[in-house]
């Protein structure tokens, strides 16, 4: 009766121990090392997340400042003009793009936008501008594509 008895203190005590283990960190054995190496871990997590998100969005500037098209990009384009060719500046404006001649006219486009809601503000502002017959413009490797199929695009 007594081994029994000791037996089953013993059974709650190592039962109690491993519940006790699972919630809490124990004083003693690897448990102090294994948190301590979680804990540099994570912080490196967070270190590269910065980094990547870093890398990104200097990723998407450089790709946006750019003339050339990889994935989906959004324009802005401010308007379509009779016999006003602004070729001659070109250079000085990044974001101004000629998007070439149809119909006799000029057309024009400010902005390259990798993300669809960043153009759509920045369409709100620019008619807020005055410019009223701007609309948003959508590409797919520098093809133009309906607004809804870069969407589709972009959330893959």
């Amino acid at each position: 009766s007594k081994t029994l008895f000791v037996l089953f203190i013993g059974f709650v005590v190592a039962v109690c121990y491993i519940v006790y283990a699972e919630v809490f960190m124990p004083p003693f054995g690897k448990w102090p090392e294994i948190a301590a190496e979680k804990a540099k871990l994570e912080q490196q997590n967070r270190q590269l997340t910065l980094l990547s998100d870093s890398l990104t969005r200097a990723n998407n500037i450089f790709m946006e400042s750019s003339e050339y098209y990889h994935g989906v990009f959004y324009e802005i384009q401010i308007g379509a003009f009779e016999n006003f060719n602004l070729d001659a500046y070109r250079g000085q404006f990044i974001n101004l793009r000629p998007l070439g001649k149809s119909d006799n006219l000029d057309k024009y486009s400010l902005g390259k936008f990798k993300e669809y809601e960043q153009a759509n503000r920045f369409l709100k502002d620019i008619r807020k501008m005055g410019i009223k017959d701007a609309f948003m413009l959508a590409k797919i490797d520098g093809e133009r594509v309906t607004i809804q199929e870069a969407r589709n695009r972009e959330a893959l």
